[in-house]
């Protein structure tokens, strides 16, 4: 290891990349209830990893790649005057 080094530069490394997408609906359900739901997809490349080299020093590296997707739903309202709920 390399006295007063904690990292190695990487001329080659590239910035990350991201594509994403959300669409979202709000729907009134009567005076009190609201529905909302979403719908997500995200991927992202050339995503940097710090990897410890032969040198023992750590220099980050275009390695990874993720991908999520997903659907979430809430349901929120006030069914009565003094409450206010939401799921």
């Amino acid at each position: 290891m390399t006295a007063g080094r904690s990292g190695a530069p990487n001329p080659d490394a590239r910035p990350e990349k991201a594509d994403t997408i959300e669409v979202d609906v709000e729907r009134r359900l009567g005076k009190r209830m609201n529905l909302v739901a979403a719908a997500y997809g995200y991927r992202l490349r050339d995503f940097l990893v710090g990897v410890y080299t032969d040198a023992g020093v750590i220099q980050y590296q275009n390695l990874g790649r993720i991908r999520s997707a997903g659907f979430e739903m809430e349901i929120n309202g006030r069914p009565s005057a003094w409450l206010e709920a939401t799921a």
